[in-house]
């Protein structure tokens, strides 16, 4: 299944310049300025614009972008599921991870596992918490390790691994700063300030709106966006307020965090839907370890 000229538009779109994209691609600048230019004759339309040095998407490029990721979705769904019927005769652990939860922790524990397990392979996807519910339930996944309300996931095996607490940050020249950091503040002090929160099709967006709810806040929102890095580097820019996992409260000069009187929290935890295999449940004793640490 060729995808490589679609996948070629979303890393224009990803990067907004095709210089990037040809150096992440691993291809020529030409040659990935020529694959754009015989699909816009091929379109008769043109999919992006320069503005100010950035590749910005037309009408007919969102429309394009957007089916085109969702190609892509299908064609790994579609791998996925056909290496799903030849597992049983292969040394794998299909595991689903959150996107931004996976990378620090795999890198972490992976070699004590492969230690153990030299013939064992881990393939790692970065999925949503629904879609690895999905496939989970399809058989398609071994494992997920997924964030979710309280008593949210009951269609599922789970392994509690922690609870963790959404905290407030702040940049610490807010008129706002309290000088303890995690000392409780009244969220009502912030209603009329600038929030930078997760995306509408997130669970922590779900919590934080049940935040803004209970005390009665309409937002002021300033950015959405489906990483909580890019909260944690716009708070320290001074660009606005956010409520972040406490896991994402590194320490730095530029922010300040605070805690909520209600402390809420949502739960982390491994789900599957099959009887565990020893190196599955290796794993994730591994896994619990990891998060016993952190969290």
């Amino acid at each position: 299944m060729n995808t490589k000229q679609i996948e070629y538009i979303v890393k224009i779109a990803e990067c907004k310049n095709i210089s990037k994209a040809s150096s992440s691609l691993f291809i020529s600048q030409s040659a990935l300025n020529q694959q754009l230019l015989n699909l816009e004759k091929e379109l008769n339309q043109k999919l992006f614009i320069r503005n100010n040095k950035e590749l910005i998407p037309t009408k007919a490029g969102e429309i394009y972008i957007e089916y085109a990721k969702k190609i892509i979705d299908l064609k790994e769904e579609a791998y996925m599921q056909i290496k799903a019927l030849n597992k049983e005769n292969k040394d794998i652990i299909n595991l689903g991870i959150t996107k931004e939860r996976g990378n620090q922790m795999l890198v972490s524990l992976y070699p004590e596992f492969h230690q153990k397990y030299l013939n064992m392979i881990i393939s790692a996807k970065e999925l949503s918490v629904n879609k690895q519910i999905e496939l989970l339930k399809e058989g398609i996944l071994d494992l997920g390790i997924l964030t979710f309300k309280k008593g949210y996931l009951n269609e599922l095996e789970t392994i509690h691994l922690a609870d963790e607490e959404i905290v407030i940050a702040l940049p610490k020249i807010s008129k706002f700063n309290l000088g303890e950091p995690y000392s409780e503040i009244d969220l009502k002090l912030l209603k009329n300030e600038p929030f930078i929160v997760i995306n509408q099709e997130s669970t922590l967006r779900q919590i934080q709106n049940e935040i803004f709810n209970h005390y009665n806040i309409n937002p002021n929102i300033i950015f959405e966006t489906e990483s909580n890095k890019i909260s944690y580097n716009l708070v320290k820019a001074h660009l606005g307020i956010s409520l972040i996992p406490k896991s994402y409260a590194y320490d730095d000069d530029n922010i300040i965090f605070y805690t909520i009187k209600e402390h809420p929290k949502w739960e982390i935890a491994i789900a599957y839907n099959k009887k565990l295999t020893s190196p599955e449940k290796y794993f994730i004793e591994l896994v619990k370890k990891y998060y016993g640490k952190i969290v």
